[in-house]
């Protein structure tokens, strides 16, 4: 015999019933994962609540997001993400849109100001914004000037320039010489973060797809100088850094790589990059980094450029020697217009592919497009001058 009787049940069960709605979702949902109907799917879904953990868990482990299939992409084949990036560039006001913006501004990193007039990391205790290779993978269409924008010509370019000279060039202790074979690549440029622009072109937090305003374009500048001064540059316009800027030191060692084994003849390698400050527009100290980052020379504004190295490269020593003569060339021609060389704690940013491999801040996002475009026009002759005396 039951110990409730059944009018004494159900009156419990209307007491309980009053007190407590009972939520059967939970339930429905277990039915729903084993008898699946496309309806109720919709609503109810067991999994549902750790959809976002595992999203996170994916995206921050193994940078794979589960609601993007392009990052499997990226992540196992990074010379077909490489493609999709020129292919995807090619759509036209793309760089417009708010929400891609949005997703590679999250992940670019800038450096902040000294007020000794260098520039250092943020935060340095991480890969930092120059990315990391430490895996080191084993392993070119350029757009028209646009408007408002500056191009070197027969009318803008100097009539006469610095010479070398040999006093500030003695204490600077001399790379090995380089074998330059003539009508054959000896020099490389590459962009790691070609996205990476000037003013006026401010949206994206400083990074754009249209070519001209960004360090590719001033790059253009650089390579057709030294093709001028008889030393023939392949100029790489591929994205690294767009859609994703995670791992763009990986995707741009594939195409540094493939340039380097088509052209064994190439012994300088550049990637091109520009500095960058963070909140530039609303901050106080606006004059003094806009001052810090340019220079006059014969009268005009000229973006100032800085070397980095990568401390954990396996020819640092080498590389840094390359850099440092370089400098010395660039002190004895344009006092001022090269900053301190700039040692980072981690990362090698692909610099191992050569003795002569050099990555170069072109200015920041302080400068304009004009002052930076200029600033490659000096440093061309600059590298030029470096080589001659390099060359065996």
């Amino acid at each position: 015999m039951s110990v409730f009787s059944n009018k004494n049940y159900q009156g419990e069960i209307l007491k309980l019933s009053e007190n407590k709605k009972i939520d059967n979702n939970f339930f429905i949902r277990i039915v729903q994962h084993t008898f699946p109907n496309k309806k109720a799917q919709e609503r109810y879904n067991l999994m549902s609540p750790f959809k976002k953990l595992g999203s996170s868990f994916f995206t921050g482990i193994f940078r794979i997001n589960p609601g993007n299939p392009l990052t499997f992409i990226q992540a196992q084949f990074p010379v077909a993400a490489s493609h999709h990036d020129r292919l995807m560039a090619g759509i036209p006001n793309r760089d417009k849109r708010a929400d891609t913006e949005e997703d590679w501004s999250k992940e670019i990193h800038f450096v902040d100001y000294d007020e000794g007039g260098g520039t250092v990391a943020v935060d340095s205790s991480t890969t930092d914004r120059y990315g990391t290779d430490e895996n080191e993978l084993m392993d070119n269409d350029s757009d028209g000037m646009g408007e408002g924008t500056y191009a070197i010509d027969d009318e803008n370019i100097v009539d006469s320039l610095n010479p070398v000279s040999a006093t500030n060039l003695k204490d600077v202790p001399k790379p090995k010489p380089i074998k330059i074979e003539k009508n054959k690549p000896c020099v490389l440029i590459y962009h790691t973060h070609g996205t990476e622009s000037y003013k006026p072109m401010t949206e994206g937090n400083y990074h754009s797809l249209k070519k001209e305003y960004t360090v590719m374009g001033a790059a253009n500048i650089i390579a057709g100088e030294l093709e001028k001064k008889g030393y023939k540059t392949i100029h790489d316009t591929t994205y690294h850094d767009y859609p994703s800027y995670s791992g763009s030191y990986n995707r741009s060692a594939v195409t540094a790589k493939s340039i380097l084994e088509k052209n064994p003849t190439i012994k300088v390698i550049l990637d091109i990059h520009r500095d960058g400050y963070d909140k530039i527009d609303t901050r106080k100290d606006k004059s003094k980094l806009i001052e810090n980052s340019r220079i006059k020379i014969n009268g005009e504004h000229v973006a100032r450029f800085q070397f980095v190295i990568g401390a954990t490269s396996k020819n640092r020593k080498e590389v840094e020697c390359f850099a440092r003569f370089v400098k010395a060339v660039s002190d004895s021609k344009y006092p001022g217009f090269s900053k301190e060389i700039l040692v980072k704690q981690y990362g090698s940013y692909n610099q191992y592919l050569s003795d002569y491999a050099a990555l170069v801040e072109l200015g920041a996002n302080s400068n304009t497009i004009e002052e930076a475009e200029k600033a490659g026009y000096y440093f061309a002759d600059v590298v030029g001058d470096a080589l001659k005396l390099l060359s065996e």
